[in-house]
């Protein structure tokens, strides 16, 4: 599945470049301390993510395949310029 790009425009030089993906992914370590998840995608690749409410892992356990959509960003701008707001990102 191809993932849907998004540039964001500005009226100052640079710019930020958004996707976000959707991947089907199989839990293999949840950690309630912290909390956290760990989990690998089909095509191997793992990944571990913090969670902001522990209580968003109630019911789920190693093994489990989930659908997990995620968005990377990358801004570039010119040294010593204003970074872009990215809405507390």
């Amino acid at each position: 599945m191809q993932p849907d790009a998004e540039m964001i425009q500005s009226s100052s030089p640079g710019g930020t470049i958004s996707q976000e993906q959707t991947v089907t992914v199989t839990i293999e370590a949840i950690d309630m301390k912290v909390p956290s998840v760990g989990v690998k995608a089909d095509n191997g690749h793992r990944m571990s993510f913090k969670v902001s409410n522990a209580k968003n892992l109630e019911g789920y356990k190693v093994g489990d395949t989930v659908e997990n959509t995620y968005t990377q960003a990358i801004s570039v701008a010119p040294a010593g310029s204003k970074p872009p707001n990215w809405g507390g990102a």
